[in-house]
């Protein structure tokens, strides 16, 4: 079965004040990272939704074999590039049985993680499978079956997947990954990691 992975990389980075995608990491950006461990998981295609800063992002990451997509309503939130990747996503394969959001700016993801979505996805025969970082705190990367695409392309604003793990507690199976809590939103979250 393969699962595409969707790779949110849209943002203005505005709290930031500079990409965030293209903070250096380990020798590479923040966003080559993380196209790079979504393709070493082999789990299915991987798509980069850009939006803000398209041009410098899609640069870093051209020799890999990813699709990259534009979203011209970058803008208007989180949203907007989760329709535009999963509009993308079913125009290319439309007998599709889910797919991963991810995000770039977790600096400790790893491929295991994501490949551990679609075991706990398999296994558990649960249609929402998300990250557990504590006890109370939750969140991406995501598994969302297409049960709910159509929850996912109502979505509108800065929501997000997580909206639907809200609504739908009973549908959720969870991953633990205590470092997806680390994600980068100001030069301050930046300087700690180094």
């Amino acid at each position: 079965m393969e699962i595409p992975i969707i790779v949110l990389a849209a943002g203005t980075s505005s709290r930031l004040g500079r990409p965030k995608q293209l903070l250096p990491w380990h020798n590479k950006t923040l966003i080559e990272h993380t196209v790079q461990l979504a393709l070493f998981s082999e789990i299915g295609q991987v798509y980069v939704i850009t939006g803000a800063h398209n041009a410098q992002i899609e640069e870093k990451i051209t020799d890999f074999p990813v699709t990259c997509v534009f979203n011209p309503h970058y803008a208007a939130g989180m949203s907007t590039s989760i329709i535009a990747g999963l509009k993308k996503v079913l125009s290319d394969m439309p007998g599709l049985e889910a797919v991963i959001l991810c995000l770039c700016d977790q600096p400790y993801l790893t491929s295991d993680i994501l490949c551990q979505l679609v075991s706990t996805y398999k296994s558990t025969k649960q249609p929402l499978v998300h990250c557990s970082y504590t006890k109370l705190l939750t969140g991406p990367p995501s598994l969302i079956d297409k049960i709910y695409f159509p929850k996912l392309l109502a979505l509108s604003g800065d929501a997000g997947g997580k909206k639907l793990f809200l609504q739908y507690p009973d549908d959720v199976a969870v991953v633990d990954f205590p470092r997806g809590v680390t994600d980068i939103d100001t030069w301050l979250d930046y300087k700690a990691l180094e």
